[in-house]
């Protein structure tokens, strides 16, 4: 198999490196090669579906796929000229700066990319001493659970056309494509844990050369690319000045005693805490950023930025494939509106990877059709009907899906569900209103008038200091920041009362090209600040990444400018740097060898109410990974399963069957209409008594098309709710087999 997963990752490259043949124009080589990346796993996956589609998931129809994406591509790239050419002159302009400090700094970058990518996705999912599968992250061991069982539903299950393995019998509406790309490697002999992680890291490297490099483009300085990249793995806002009082309780005082104006009177407190702030980080006693930590231990109230690696690029690979793919269409566009010729390649190149994302990352799509207009009016060239048009085309059908799908209930088992709706101030709560200390955020309904009270209410949200303080304690100066290069953008033209000069230094080193493609993303933060494009409001974050990286991007250039001014400006950008990255930093460095982290916290349930593990993550045991193999061996790929709803479970995980109702949280989150399926789901293990005349489980069992029933320690849990009555199923179906304390019951003859 090893020889056939190189073949796949040869394909594969290849492949990219055809599609990025297609733009004709200047394009360094490292910009090259991260475009060549991205195109050949994303296009290469969409190109494998359809042939998987055709003839099923085999190896041959998976290394169909990039073949496929590279024989078009190379006939397109031949038709147009030499397809050779556009490499050879990236590769010349490589050697022409091959001695000079930026190619130094852009190796670095890379190089650091390199070692931390395969340091933290090694780390993801691996086998442990006991030959358990664990996570080495909490939230990897929370969120992957989802991706494994896409992931294994297409290699093991064969689930083409995809349904929903987590909801039996229903469409994939969930942007499946990373996943799918992942069972490709698992159909050519990759194990789930690499076949997760690799695409991952790969597209992590890939995102920080396109970062560096659009930063480089719009503002002149690899440096302020550096910041920017910085601020989207790292930023983390204020959360981190928790360390001053974890300080002061390890030194042995109290915290009246280190309070500011106490501290500032008394130099020895000052000295005794900072002396205790190298142990503190060492052994952090909470989470800084706020992430997974009770409300009531985090350094600051309503911390819900949290560290970018921890919360998105280790955890959701979703966003890790749009993130990637949308910051290659953000550097191609930036770098075709300063041809003077024609770019219509480039334009429709770019356009139809933007009409990928809804199969990858609907967030980032939005993101697009909400700043891109901004730039383009700025920018007005024909080529952007080409690229409206390519991304139109490509994105219809699966936007169509999603259109016609469900959009949640008003009621079930987690309350409603219904989406898109307005809160206006997000999570910062500047809009609750509280009544003997119980507050409640006000919510609109997605109508005229649900519409204008948001609006009003939205006004007096924005003058809300509650607001402000919730966006400077999370993200540090960026808003301020932004705020304040946006009014300084048409002010400095002003010829009354000195404003244009003024305007004209706040804006410093920022340049014209920064901001008109920086700017328009403040868009989406004001509309992400009003509108919940998804059940569950924190996933919001998925669409303020983008704001956070152009406002990284212009923080950059702010930052470099007034470090290269020195003195006293040095000090303030220095500053401001720790705002942005403070609190990350500090997260990430319990992970450095040599230092002790927190460990794990103590069970308790997260956001969308799952039980989290003791350390280490036990992800499967040997248990688990010998009943997954049985499955796989023993039942048909699209057999149904009946069970309690694990996160992770590995009749799902491992096996790739489908399930009745899996995790309810994921569920919920993603606006579906449970219906009646719970309480069907509850009627079934609860089984029928002897005195019964007429028994609804036979017939709940035929009319979910359920093959097996699995029993195991969470089923059997009283709070889970099942009502499980063992005895009856015992008595009246076979067992197909047992691991551990779980049983799986055959049920086809009910």
């Amino acid at each position: 198999m090893t020889a056939v997963v190189a073949l796949y990752w040869l394909l594969t490259a290849v492949a990219g490196a055809a599609v990025a043949s297609l733009l004709r124009m200047p394009l360094r080589f490292e910009e090259r090669i991260a475009i060549a990346v991205v195109t050949g796993l994303a296009g290469g996956a969409v190109a494998a579906f359809f042939t998987t589609l055709i003839a099923g998931m085999t190896s041959g129809t998976v290394l169909a796929g990039p073949l496929l994406l590279g024989v078009v591509a190379a006939r397109i790239s031949l038709g147009t000229g030499d397809p050779l050419r556009p490499w050879r002159d990236s590769w010349s302009e490589l050697r022409a700066r091959r001695r000079t400090v930026e190619l130094g700094v852009m190796a670095g970058v890379t190089a650091l990319s390199v070692a931390g990518a395969a340091v933290l996705f090694a780390h993801t999912l691996f086998v442990g001493e006991r030959g358990t599968i664990d996570a080495g992250f909490s939230t990897v061991w929370a969120d992957w659970s989802l991706h494994a069982t896409t992931a294994s539903s297409f290699a093991a299950g064969h689930n083409l056309p995809p349904q929903n393995p987590i909801f039996s019998g229903t469409a994939l509406r969930y942007p499946f494509m990373p996943d799918f790309q992942s069972g490709m490697l698992m159909t050519l002999g990759w194990g789930v844990e690499a076949a997760l992680a690799v695409p991952g890291a790969l597209l992590m490297v890939a995102a920080t050369v396109l970062v560096v490099s659009l930063t480089r483009r719009l503002t002149g300085s690899t440096a302020a690319g550096v910041v920017a990249i910085a601020v989207c793995l790292l930023g983390g806002g204020l959360g981190a000045a928790g360390l001053w009082w974890d300080g002061c309780s390890r030194a042995g005082m109290e915290a009246a005693q280190c309070s500011p104006a106490t501290a500032l009177l008394h130099p020895g407190t000052v000295v005794a805490v900072v002396r205790h702030i190298p142990d503190t980080i060492a052994s952090q006693p909470r989470a800084y950023d706020g992430l997974q930590a009770a409300s009531q231990q985090q350094p600051f109230g309503n911390l819900d930025w949290y560290t970018p690696l921890l919360a998105w690029w280790l955890p959701q690979r979703s966003f890790v494939f749009g993130f990637a793919m949308t910051v290659a269409v953000l550097l191609l566009l930036a770098a075709a509106v300063r041809e003077p010729a024609r770019a219509w390649p480039v334009f429709l190149v770019a356009g139809a990877l933007a009409g990928l994302l809804p199969l990858f990352h609907v967030h980032s799509l939005i993101a697009l059709v909400l700043a891109l207009p901004l730039v383009a009016w700025r920018y007005r060239r024909r080529e952007w009907w080409g690229f409206a048009g390519a991304a139109f085309v490509v994105a219809v059908p699966r936007l169509v899906q999603l259109a016609l799908g469900g959009h949640g209930s008003p009621t079930g088992p987690y309350g409603s569900d219904v989406f898109p709706w307005f809160e206006p101030g997000w999570l910062s709560q500047a809009a609750s209103t509280c009544i003997d200390d119980r507050c409640s955020t006000p919510r609109f309904d997605l109508s005229v008038a649900g519409g204008v009270r948001a609006a009003v209410t939205s006004v007096r949200v924005l003058v809300s200091p509650s607001w402000w303080a919730f966006w400077i304690i999370n993200t540090g100066v960026l808003l301020p920041l932004c705020t304040v290069l946006l009014l300084a953008s048409p002010a400095r033209r002003a010829r009354w009362l000195r404003v244009g000069p003024a305007a004209a230094r706040a804006l410093g080193t920022v340049s014209d090209e920064a901001l008109r493609w920086c700017l328009p993303f403040l868009v989406v933060f004001a509309l992400a600040n009003v509108v919940v494009f998804q059940t569950w409001d924190w996933d919001n974050t998925k669409l303020l990444v983008y704001w956070q990286l152009a406002a990284g991007i212009l923080a950059g250039a702010w930052l470099v400018g007034w470090w290269r001014r020195g003195r006293w400006r040095a000090l303030v950008a220095t500053a401001t740097l720790v705002t942005l990255l403070g609190t990350g930093a500090v997260v990430m460095l319990q992970f450095l060898p040599g230092l002790h982290g927190p460990g794990s916290p103590p069970p308790a349930p997260d956001a969308l109410g799952r039980l989290m593990p003791q350390s280490p993550f036990v992800w499967a045991s040997r248990d688990d990974q010998a009943l997954a193999a049985t499955v796989r061996t023993s039942t048909d790929p699209h057999a149904v399963f009946l069970t309690g709803g694990k996160p992770d479970d590995p009749v799902l995980t491992l096996g790739g069957r489908s399930a009745v109702l899996g995790y309810g949280g994921w569920l919920w989150s993603y606006g579906i209409d449970f219906g009646t399926r719970p309480a069907d789901v509850v009627t079934m293990y609860r089984g029928c008594a002897d005195s019964q005349s007429e028994c609804p489980v036979p017939g709940l069992l035929r009319r979910y098309r359920v093959s097996y029933v699995e029993i195991g320690a969470w089923e059997r849990d009283p709070g889970h709710g099942l009502a499980l009555r063992e005895a009856w199923w015992s008595a009246h179906f076979p067992i197909l087999t047992r691991a551990g304390n779980t049983v799986i019951y055959d049920v086809r003859r009910a």
